[in-house]
């Protein structure tokens, strides 16, 4: 993924902020929009230290959680990919891999447009929408969506400078990293899989915003076929698009939360402004 895209979102997701009408009593246009823009950096600027910050506040459960995904990961390296990897290379219609071609299908068409021009068009959508219908948990949906993908490719393209993993075409095999020698060339740039992380990203916050079986089904189906379509190509490993999924979930889930968090701990107070008394509701 390429970082050119990040400034065109960042402009898209301020507009519902700018947009927004938050109920306080009328003031000058000029100290309004400051306002909101001053809000606008300010909350994002909490969701990325929150994101940041997580590992810090771990639960038990959660750090075995971390710890199983990760024996998973490494087992997948040491022992997994290399036939899956094998399998996605030999077209019979009996594989029991054929579910998950069907399912690159779909994630061909992700591939195809591009991640960040996918991204691009499913922000604009989706203000438009929340624009049009004056719906602000659509504006914000597409805000949070935005800070993960922005989070997800920071965490994406650092791990894959890290580790240095050669992709399957490469014909390396799959135990072989060269930490900290990525030095952008793409045949070294494997682990973990950024088309699946930034997939898992948007489609996680979408499911955990708006948590029905017809949104999270859809939602994580897509998500799958786009990892399904990095194995099917051999562009990536398996334990690749394991590890961009897990980066995706946890960076969405965690935005998704906070929000939710802060929703319920919602208060309203008295706002006053010059002559002007009114009331302010805080989010």
């Amino acid at each position: 993924m390429k970082n050119r895209g990040i400034p065109r979102l960042a402009w898209l997701c301020l507009i519902p902020v700018v947009c927004q009408n938050n109920g306080y009593a009328q003031v000058s246009a000029d100290t309004l929009k400051g306002s909101r823009i001053k809000n606008f950096v300010k909350t994002v600027g909490g969701d990325l230290l929150h994101v940041a910050t997580s590992p810090l506040r771990m639960s038990k459960n959660d750090g075995l959680q971390l710890l199983a995904f990760t024996a998973i990961t490494t087992g997948f390296v040491s022992r997994v990919d290399r036939p899956i990897d094998e399998e996605f290379g030999i077209e019979v219609d009996n594989s029991y891999l054929l579910p998950a071609r069907g399912l690159a299908r779909i994630g061909e068409v992700y591939d195809h447009i591009s991640p960040k021009r996918f991204s691009t068009a499913l922000s604009i959508a989706m203000l438009t929408g929340g624009l049009a219908f004056k719906d602000k948990k659509l504006l914000e949906t597409s805000r949070l969506m935005f800070e993960s993908l922005l989070i997800t490719q920071w965490i994406t393209t650092w791990s894959k400078d890290f580790f240095g993993r050669s992709r399957p075409y490469t014909g390396k095999g799959p135990h072989h990293f060269e930490l900290f020698a990525a030095s952008g060339a793409q045949g070294s740039r494997s682990m973990p899989s950024g088309h699946t992380s930034s997939a898992f990203a948007m489609m996680t916050v979408i499911a955990e915003r708006y948590d029905r079986w017809w949104m999270k089904i859809p939602a994580y189906t897509f998500a799958v076929s786009v990892a399904c379509q990095r194995m099917n190509s051999r562009q990536h490993w398996a334990s690749d698009v394991i590890a961009g999924a897990g980066i995706g979930y946890w960076v969405g889930s965690t935005l998704a939360h906070r929000q939710s968090d802060q929703l319920k701990s919602s208060s309203v107070s008295p706002y006053l402004f010059g002559n002007r008394l009114g009331v302010a509701v805080n989010f």
